[in-house]
């Protein structure tokens, strides 16, 4: 009886060891969709410039696929007034502790290190982001909106 008892506790012991922690089996927010955002951004002197770059720009970021907490889609920008955009892929998480919370990461395809890293905070329809362009040293902070007409 003893031993019965003793292999049904052990049984019991590893099933909860099993069992997935309890912030990734929680719900997270939705995040496919389209989020737009203007901003303005600043990148430092180069060999050509010489001076420091301010500009106005545009981005969207497009949610395709979402797991739990981890997200994947592609991330596009253009300058103000050029019609051409420049994408990359955006891989994001949120955090098991506090879901409002996001990083993201930017990527080429088929090149190596991240263009820029992302921290978030994600409101409603609206996630207030902080970029670092750790490749060209650009920042800036936005607010992507949810775009209803994705």
């Amino acid at each position: 009886m003893m031993k019965t008892a003793a292999a049904v506790a052990a049984v019991l012991v590893l099933i909860a060891s099993l069992a997935p922690h309890p912030a990734v089996a929680a719900d997270f927010p939705d995040m496919r969709g389209v989020w737009k955002a203007t901003y303005l951004a600043v990148a430092p002197s180069s060999r050509t410039t010489k001076e420091p770059s301010f500009d106005k720009a545009e981005w969207h970021l497009e949610v395709k696929e979402q797991q739990e907490n981890v997200f994947w889609g592609i991330s596009k920008w253009r300058l103000e007034g050029r019609e051409k955009w420049n994408d990359v892929e955006a891989t994001g998480s949120f955090d098991l502790n506090d879901p409002s919370k996001l990083i993201m990461v930017e990527t080429a395809p088929n090149e190596p290190g991240a263009k820029g890293l992302i921290d978030g905070k994600l409101d409603g329809d609206k996630i207030y982001v902080t970029f670092k362009g750790i490749e060209f040293g650009i920042a800036f902070s936005a607010v992507l909106k949810k775009s209803s007409g994705n």
